[in-house]
């Protein structure tokens, strides 16, 4: 899962522990990765996508808390 942020992400690795080996969140900065936020149409920040084998499943924006985050991941993943 791809979770673009604008802050420092710290919920990140609280979704992170809760999740994995299952789900890994990972952070984008469309800021520094323009090209990338490009190529999957990142329009909104926070955005969250789950991708699996490359193709994206599921699609959020807006944020979340990190138990918002673990709920929605594990429903969509």
């Amino acid at each position: 899962m791809v979770w673009s942020l604008p802050h420092d992400g710290t919920g990140l690795y609280s979704g992170n522990r809760k999740l994995e080996p299952e789900i890994r969140l990972a952070k984008l900065n469309t800021e520094e990765a323009q090209e990338l936020g490009a190529r999957y149409n990142i329009r909104s920040i926070p955005t969250l996508a789950i991708f699996k084998n490359g193709r994206e499943m599921a699609r959020q924006a807006g944020a979340m808390d990190v138990a918002g985050i673990v709920s929605w991941a594990r429903a969509n993943a």
